[in-house]
């Protein structure tokens, strides 16, 4: 950006997240591993989001889109959370919390104001529930957009079982009335750090065993037998998992799922190591550039290599995935300055490539450090210890995440998050 009078007011940040145009592949693997379940990973993302599909829809005298709503009541939740954490002196993160920096200090709950655009972060816990929301059955929709949902019966149930009758009167007033809806139970019934009810628990875990009505049966079986087994894993962490032992509880054909995910996340991995390797070979050179018809530097070279036998390794397994199939190739059909070139076109946003040369994109920072795709790996997927679970190599952060959300439904996810490093705030 160059400064001056013809700047624009304002700054938009641009996110490196490479997503090499595999999203739907990375969709699909992660569809196969646990149907439905999007990117939750503990109850309250849940009961936040549908609690904002229901108060947008009931008659408050506030016209809200559901997104609005949902937002609005994810931000006063936060809120709330981080004011008794300011009050109890805590300065540990926790993960299932989000906003720290966005909300520190803000004092003002009123629904005016937390519903303002700009309020909270960019991308809630809302985004994480598009999917599991219809999936489970807790709305009804005929679109996958969030401001389409309707609040279902099971639902309405939730809502109703989690938020006592005065609480929901209070929330009704917030929105309708205007004030404060700061008390000490409103902040255990929404705040993201307090566990939910035991029959909460028990009605979610139910619903992610029976889903909706209009979900294939064999969706809701696979989604049953993953529960199954990390339920197993939760208490018998200490059981190495290996892709040469498939768990009694998943059918062969999910187990190969999600061994062929495990191949394609890896390649792809390795492909994005592959540019951070270009980035670090540009930031330390005379000039920010890598010119394709030279010689190929020798730690591109090493990382190109690595690429090419873990595409090999999922192309050999032969699974249907066709997008992924498709990438995959490219890895192997081209020389190395063809393969680089490839890579870039599907970057086109850290590194761009002109006229035979690789140059710095829009989102290059002089870093050399990128990130899967949004969606691809959540925050959550990596506080469950794996010295501790013994996950197979490569297996799909759902699978992790369920880990964590069935934990979280048997009370037993504090004893999860406390068996990981620190964790650290993330947008996902």
């Amino acid at each position: 950006m160059n400064w001056g009078l013809l700047a624009p007011a304002k700054i938009e940040s641009t996110r490196r997240a490479r997503t090499l145009g595999v999203s739907a592949a990375v969709r699909a693997f992660n569809e196969l591993a646990v149907p439905g379940l999007g990117g939750v990973w503990f109850g309250k993302q849940l009961l936040l989001a549908t609690l904002g599909v229901a108060l947008a829809e009931d008659k408050t005298g506030k016209a809200v889109t559901r997104i609005a709503m949902a937002n609005a009541v994810e931000a006063l939740a936060c809120c709330l959370a981080l004011k008794k954490r300011k009050t109890d002196e805590l300065q540990t993160s926790d993960l299932r919390l989000k906003g720290s920096t966005k909300l520190r200090g803000k004092s003002d709950f009123s629904f005016s104001v937390v519903s303002k655009p700009g309020f909270y972060v960019t991308q809630p816990m809302r985004m994480a529930t598009v999917q599991s929301l219809p999936a489970l059955g807790f709305v009804t929709s005929e679109s996958a957009r969030f401001n389409a949902f309707t609040c279902s019966d099971a639902g309405r149930a939730l809502t109703d079982m989690a938020i006592p009758k005065r609480e929901m009167n209070g929330l009704h007033q917030w929105i309708s009335a205007g004030g404060q809806a700061d008390g000490e139970n409103m902040r255990r019934v929404l705040s993201p750090l307090e566990p939910l009810t035991k029959d909460v628990c028990i009605f979610i875990r139910d619903q992610l065993n029976r889903g909706s009505t209009g979900e294939a049966s064999s969706s809701k079986a696979r989604r049953q037998a993953a529960l199954a087994w990390v339920d197993f894993l939760r208490l018998n962490p200490r059981q190495i998992q290996s892709w040469d032992a498939k768990p009694s509880m998943l059918d062969g054909d999910h187990w190969q799922d999600l061994k062929a995910g495990a191949l394609f996340f890896s390649a792809r991995d390795a492909a994005i190591d592959v540019l951070d390797c270009v980035e670090r070979h540009m930031i330390n050179g005379d000039l920010p550039e890598l010119v394709l018809a030279a010689q190929i530097p020798h730690a591109i070279a090493t990382a190109i290599v690595e690429l090419r036998t873990r595409a090999a390794a999922y192309l050999d397994f032969q699974h249907s995935q066709h997008e992924a199939k498709i990438f995959c190739e490219e890895c192997l059909s081209a020389d190395d300055a063809m393969l680089l070139s490839q890579l870039v076109k599907r970057d086109d946003r850290v590194l761009r490539l002109r006229d035979g040369r690789v140059l710095p994109g829009q989102a290059f920072t002089y870093a050399a450090a990128s990130s899967p795709e949004p969606g691809t790996a959540t925050p959550a997927q990596d506080l469950a210890n794996p010295e501790s679970v013994g996950w197979p190599a490569g297996i799909s952060g759902r699978i992790k995440n369920l880990f964590l959300l069935n934990a979280d439904l048997r009370g037993d996810l504090s004893r999860w998050l406390a068996s990981a490093d620190s964790p650290v705030e993330s947008q996902t």
